[in-house]
């Protein structure tokens, strides 16, 4: 491998590990604790699940720019490997 994919990947490595990172640290772990009976929500319909996604998305804007900054950059990638110029044939 080329020193240029080995630093791509490592690079990529890294951006991945600084978000998990950033997403237990503010948002806690990801499997949840077990909770009594007393403690559970009650079933939510459809729109009040709507209005509570749409309120997480819009209070923690920090990680929706994270994750865009890594579907831009997964796009640019995938745009500079399609148009890239190979050696033609000889």
């Amino acid at each position: 491998m080329s020193k240029i994919y080995k630093s791509l990947g490592m690079f990529i490595t890294t951006y991945t590990l600084i978000i998990v990172i950033y997403g237990l640290i503010f948002y806690g772990t990801t499997f949840p604790q077990p909770t009594l009976k007393y403690e559970q929500i009650s079933p939510l319909g459809d729109r009040e699940i709507i209005f509570s996604l749409g309120e997480f998305l819009w209070s923690y804007r920090a990680l929706d720019l994270l994750m865009l900054v890594g579907v831009l950059f997964a796009s640019a990638i995938g745009c500079i490997a399609m148009l890239r110029v190979s050696g033609g044939e000889k």
